[in-house]
């Protein structure tokens, strides 16, 4: 079983976790709560002072002005009381929620990263280890009958397991090709200095004679060495 993934997916403290995020989601609708009874607080007075503007007898003595702020205030005040706790258990709920969506998301992602090694492992020929926190993928063999469908395999190959394991190309270090003559070899070189020409990796490439672990025949084999 390969086990690969255990370098890049970091392990959740669970508790920690919920707190921190019941915490963001509570403050959040929380403060959301508190806008909402303010904003009906302002409308209601700009209301009140539009009216008086258009009718401008209408306008109360300045005791009953006072005495209708400091009303209003106080239903600002007992609504947002009221709402916060309201809007607080509402965040700790949708909180809750999205930590469990995060980790169903995440034992997916383990799932379908743990597949995708199996299959570079069963079709690739590749033998994939971490060691100190360093990615080793050894002997990828890409598919196809020319160098141009080699090639396009590989790049695909590549795109999707830098996707699905959430890695920089610049964090590729090394690029080791194994090929059956300098020709190919070279050809791959080229591709592979401009496909990690962010990373700028240490590129090699190794002529193998026909043998057990040797590529094939019309092919290479590649090693990567990701930090």
């Amino acid at each position: 079983m390969i086990m690969a993934f255990d370098t890049y997916e970091k392990p959740i403290d669970r508790h920690e976790l919920f707190e921190k995020t019941r915490e963001r989601y509570r403050t959040l609708l929380a403060q959301i709560g508190v806008a909402i009874t303010t904003t009906l607080w302002f409308s209601y007075l700009m209301y009140v002072i539009i009216g008086w503007v258009g009718e401008p007898e209408s306008v109360p003595p300045l005791e009953d002005v006072k005495g209708l702020l400091w009303k209003s205030f106080a239903a600002w005040a007992a609504a947002t009381v009221a709402i916060y706790p309201i809007f607080s258990k509402i965040g700790t709920i949708l909180g809750d929620r999205a930590v469990i969506r995060r980790i169903e998301e995440r034992r997916r992602r383990m799932v379908e990263q743990q597949l995708f090694l199996e299959m570079m492992k069963a079709d690739r020929n590749a033998n994939v280890r971490t060691e100190g926190g360093i990615f080793y993928i050894e002997g990828l063999t890409p598919w196809g009958e020319t160098v141009s469908e080699q090639i396009a395999d590989l790049r695909g190959l590549l795109d999707e397991f830098f996707e699905r394991f959430r890695i920089l190309k610049s964090e590729v270090v090394s690029v080791t090709i194994r090929a059956p003559d300098r020709e190919i070899g070279t050809i791959f070189e080229e591709w592979a200095r401009k496909y990690f020409s962010e990373a700028r990796p240490i590129i090699r490439v190794v002529v193998e004679r026909p043998g057990l672990m040797a590529p094939p025949r019309r092919g290479v084999k590649i090693d990567l060495v990701i930090a």
